[in-house]
């Protein structure tokens, strides 16, 4: 999130945001397999790579980089029995449950940055998939959102950006 707040107005900054996402990219192993890297380290990714090319650089290549990051989250991350994302992968160790919780503390959940994220990945690339991984998301955890919208809050802001109209 640091990266949307400067990335517009600083070339240096675009630099930084940049290597952010080289980051997260080269510490998964076996690259660009994001096993064994948390949800929220590939949601992160996408959303950097989504944010460098929309608002700094409209450089097509870091949406496609965005979309490749996408791609490996809905094979390791995605529940396709309920939606949603679980924090391990599938080729984690087995464990007694996965979890996948909406709710945003100081820092956001990995939900709700995949939200967040790929609410802008589909409008910017039109991708059908990724706007129904956001709405099978938002479904998911819909109940927490109207009982609670203030636990969820980076989530209603993907929520903004896919049902608001956006200039993309």
């Amino acid at each position: 999130m640091a990266c949307s707040n400067v990335c517009s107005f600083r070339p240096r900054a675009v630099s930084n945001c940049r290597a952010s996402f080289g980051f997260f990219w080269i510490c998964a192993p076996s690259s660009p397999n994001c096993s064994g890297v948390s949800a929220a380290c590939c949601v992160a990714a996408a959303g950097v790579a989504a944010f460098v090319f929309d608002s700094a650089t409209f450089d097509a290549g870091w949406i496609e980089a965005a979309s490749k990051v996408y791609d490996v989250m809905m094979d390791q991350f995605w529940d396709d029995e309920a939606g949603g994302f679980f924090y391990t992968g599938n080729d984690h160790e087995q464990l007694i449950a996965r979890g996948k919780d909406p709710h945003d503390g100081a820092i956001p959940s990995g939900n709700s940055m995949a939200v967040t994220a790929l609410a802008r990945l589909g409008k910017l690339t039109g991708r059908t998939d990724v706007a129904a991984a956001v709405e099978k998301t938002l479904a998911l955890f819909r109940d927490t959102l109207n009982q609670s919208p203030t636990a969820c809050s980076q989530m209603l802001i993907g929520l903004g950006i896919h049902a608001g109209p956006t200039v993309e």
